[in-house]
């Protein structure tokens, strides 16, 4: 059955709900700290985290690791870490501070080769390849908008290099792409069927964890829903297999 892994979004050291790029107010503040809430995760049987830097997406560095660091001492817990990740000395401060696997985009566009040696140096199994899509091009991180860069291009460079993990969501600003979008994951899929899929965003029910498994996702990641009370973590704990 698929897997949920919920998204911890940081800044400034405290824990945020991110939604659209950008930070959501009032009532959706969270008063938990970040390992707060890896602990009620944990609790429930999710022990497999996303952690993502916004401060680090925004200076093209890690400027949260002392978050991570304090996350990764939840016993148990498996935490994937983005946001920053550009360089050899980031993926290894993402490491020594705690992180399992770490996961970047922009550096996979723009230093294609720095990307595919990771998988060499640290393994294929602790680099997660990220890329959000609109339509059917690589979208550009921070603006949203697409780049020449075919996703079935993209993706293929790094599958033939041994890519194993492949985050991916489709953000095309189109009503009708409400939701994950199982015609990506699907064609994603059929094109590399070795790579393991984590969905990227949009889950807003049990149907649509169902959807994406039939789709052929190995791993659901859900944020705001948790947080707004969209998706009840009991609910999840009782219906689906947690993270292993």
């Amino acid at each position: 059955m698929i897997q949920v892994i919920p998204v911890i979004y940081v800044k400034s050291g405290k824990a945020v709900v991110f939604s659209n790029g950008a930070v959501l107010e009032s009532s959706f503040a969270l008063t938990e700290s970040p390992r707060d809430l890896a602990e009620k995760f944990l609790d429930h049987g999710l022990n497999q985290l996303f952690v993502i830097d916004l401060d680090g997406l925004a200076k093209g560095q890690p400027q949260n690791l002392s978050a991570l660091e304090s996350i990764s001492r939840v016993s148990g817990v498996e935490i994937t870490f983005g946001g920053g990740i550009s360089d050899n000395d980031s993926v290894r401060s993402a490491f020594d501070n705690g992180a399992s696997k770490v996961t970047a985009s922009s550096v996979a566009v723009n230093k294609s080769d720095l990307f595919s040696s990771w998988l060499i140096s640290f393994g294929r199994r602790k680099i997660v390849l990220s890329a959000d899509v609109v339509d059917n091009k690589v979208a550009r991180l921070g603006d949203q908008k697409p780049l020449e860069k075919d996703i079935l291009d993209f993706i293929e460079y790094f599958y033939l290099r041994g890519i194993l993990y492949v985050k991916c969501s489709d953000i095309s600003n189109n009503p009708e792409n409400a939701g994950p979008s199982l015609s990506l994951y699907k064609t994603l899929k059929t094109n590399f069927p070795e790579i393991e899929l984590i969905a990227g965003g949009g889950v807003r029910s049990l149907l649509d964890l169902e959807n994406l498994k039939e789709a052929g996702v190995t791993y659901a990641l859900v944020g705001k829903a948790f947080y707004d009370g969209t998706l009840d973590l009991k609910t999840i704990q009782k219906h689906l297999r947690p993270a292993a």
